[in-house]
């Protein structure tokens, strides 16, 4: 009798999520044990973000289910509403498709909603890019509360598997495979200037920077960190700045409002709803730099030896190389970092920056384990105290 394949189902709520979980979906789509189902949700549906759904087919990936919901309060009161609707949604989608098991990355609220949904559902959890810390986001608590609601853990690095064994989980289905996405950089074939130039309907400047900002949900009124970045980029005309529109957390209309007001008068600064994740590596590659509080700028950047520009407490608690640079949320010591991004002093110390996030064949790790682990009865776990 021909053993029944396991049943995978993968969540994806964003272009960030997405773009570090592509490879892994289409290694589970080539396995032939596994039959793997998609449920997009959240930002992908929404015209703000650039209709990032739009990628999955793009990269001829069959989205199962689709959760639209509609984003237009961005205060936490609309957030709150966001996650009570998308869980009823999501309760539907994961009774229909029944998975044995569900794959979530990371500490967005709505996959807070999908992993008590599918812990009420007796479903089992994988959970990626558990035990990292972002001091300044609720993010932080909800990572922490993903991982006690999951029942399996690939992380990015050996400290943070060691926080999740704190955490009472098992140490047997915890595993450090490094981060997603890191290994498709390395085998990138990449876009030539006029090529990326191209594409994208820019000119490039003598230096080329991107710019990612997004809000700090444990802080009031974060989006008035964005007039000191701007104050700090109009120092720098004879740059180009190519700027890419935030998430969805509390406050992000703000901030959207005042990117692309600020690039319609400039002839040196671009504002992308998303990029995607090969014009985004293409960009970054070509690029003498990031700047923002995107995790990007300290999980990815620094596989392509580019500096970044971490401002602010969004990313505070996060391994970091040497690549990185942080400063402040003012006018000074933004374009102070700037200036240092750009030196050749800066650009030549970072020549042989080691990525502490990367390992090889982290998405054949994370298929291999998941190939040979017995689902049934994994979401039975006791807690395990460690002396």
């Amino acid at each position: 009798m021909k053993k029944n394949k396991k049943k995978i189902c993968f969540l994806t709520s964003t272009r960030a999520d997405y773009g570090l979980l592509k490879d892994l979906i289409k290694k589970f789509k080539k396995s032939k044990n596994i039959d793997t189902k998609i449920i997009a949700c959240g930002t992908h549906f929404s015209s703000k973000f650039g209709y990032t759904y739009k990628e999955l087919y793009e990269d001829n990936l069959k989205i199962d289910i689709k959760i639209k919901i509609t984003i237009s309060d961005d205060s936490s009161f609309g957030s709150s509403n966001f996650f009570s609707e998308f869980s009823k949604k999501f309760n539907r989608s994961l009774k229909k498709i029944n998975p044995d098991l569900l794959i979530i990355l990371g500490d967005r609220f709505e996959i807070l909603a999908a992993a008590s949904v599918a812990v009420i559902n007796n479903v089992p959890i994988c959970h990626l890019h558990g035990g990292e810390s972002t001091e300044g986001l609720i993010d932080d608590s909800i990572r922490h509360a993903v991982t006690k609601l999951s029942s399996l853990h690939f992380v990015s690095h050996k400290k943070y598997k060691k926080r999740i064994v704190q955490m009472g989980e098992n140490p047997n289905n915890v595993y450090n495979v490094g981060a997603l996405g890191l290994n498709s950089i390395k085998n990138q074939k990449f876009a030539s200037l006029k090529q990326l130039e191209k594409k994208l309907k820019i000119k490039t400047k003598i230096k080329n920077i991107i710019v990612t900002y997004h809000p700090v949900t444990l802080e009031k009124n974060t989006y008035k960190d964005i007039d000191e970045i701007l104050k700090a980029i109009k120092l720098f005309k004879e740059y180009c700045f190519i700027i890419t529109a935030p998430n969805m957390d509390t406050q992000h209309n703000q901030i959207i409002y005042k990117l692309k007001n600020f690039a319609k008068s400039r002839d040196n600064i671009y504002y992308f709803k998303s990029l995607g994740k090969k014009k985004y590596f293409d960009t970054l590659n070509l690029c003498d730099g990031v700047m923002g509080n995107s995790s990007s700028g300290i999980i990815e950047a620094s596989s392509l030896q580019k500096g970044t520009i971490n401002i602010g407490e969004r990313q505070k608690g996060r391994i970091q190389s040497i690549s990185v640079i942080n400063c402040k949320p003012n006018k000074k010591d933004i374009a102070k970092s700037i200036k240092k991004l750009v030196s050749k002093k800066f650009i030549k110390s970072i020549k042989k920056t080691k990525n502490p996030y990367f390992q090889n064949n982290t998405e054949n790790k994370i298929l291999a384990v998941i190939e040979k682990k017995n689902l049934e009865n994994l979401i039975k776990k006791p807690f395990i105290d460690h002396e």
